[in-house]
């Protein structure tokens, strides 16, 4: 079924006089028992009333809006990382295995060079 134009406006007038007509009746019920001790005595004596009232006037529904920006500065970042690194590499006792030469690379006395040509 397709929307009717203006239908979402008019549900929002709706809510609006809906929560004006329940904040009027908050004020009216604060001002007519301000120092009576009515909800007490409905709850002790009328609780399925109170149960009632309060169900009606405790939202159902709530909606939270949260916006949340974070700011990282990656250079300051990897400054510190490496200052922790360098920290972390300072108490520890390795041993260097890396090897001064290379075994992967030929040797230059080992090197065969073809002479012919010359």
């Amino acid at each position: 079924m397709p929307r009717k134009p203006g239908r979402t406006g008019e549900r929002a007038a709706q809510h609006e006089q809906g929560v004006l007509v329940r904040d009027t009746i908050a004020i009216h019920f604060m001002r007519m028992h301000r120092d009576h001790n009515y909800l007490n005595t409905l709850a002790t004596e009328h609780p399925s009333a109170y149960v009632s009232l309060v169900t009606k006037t405790v939202p159902q529904t709530a909606r939270l809006d949260v916006a949340v920006e974070h700011t990282v500065d990656l250079g300051q970042a990897m400054l510190e990382a490496s200052q922790r690194l360098a920290a972390a590499q300072a108490t520890l006792n390795l041993i260097d295995v890396t090897p001064a030469t290379s075994d992967l690379a030929p040797a230059t006395s080992d090197v065969v060079r073809d002479t012919s040509d010359v």
